[in-house]
């Protein structure tokens, strides 16, 4: 069973981070971080976002806190309801914590694209 499960995962992540080492993914224009959220970033990186010029577009991943509770979906026994109950786990943990974020950056004029990653619960 945690093999099948390993087995999906790689299945779904390996796509997803062939993308972003070819550098696919959409670019992001690079916002100033609010002082509030300064203490957020690593001092370098905060530093090295400081030093781009304003009109630099610059793609990063901002990864999420929740994570899906998956306990329930591993104990069902069909492997495809399993996979189902996985994905959906992934997918509704993924929208609800997501909406918020995903809102804000539609508001902003300018943010060039953004791509929401359910597997990883992140915003690209």
């Amino acid at each position: 069973m945690k093999r099948r499960f390993c087995a999906l995962l790689i299945g779904l992540l390996l796509p997803a981070l062939l993308l972003l080492a070819w550098n696919i993914l959409p670019s992001v224009a690079a916002e100033r971080v609010l002082p509030a959220r300064q203490d957020k970033l690593d001092a370098p990186l905060a530093e090295a976002m400081a030093a781009l010029p304003p009109a630099a577009n610059v793609s990063y991943i901002v990864h999420l806190q929740a994570q899906a509770d998956l306990h329930a979906a591993r104990r069902v026994a069909q492997p495809l309801l399993r996979r189902q109950a996985i994905v959906s786990a992934l997918q509704t943990t993924a929208a609800a914590s997501q909406s918020s974020l995903l809102a804000a950056l539609a508001r902003r004029a300018d943010v060039a694209a953004v791509q929401p990653l359910w597997i990883i619960n992140a915003v690209a």
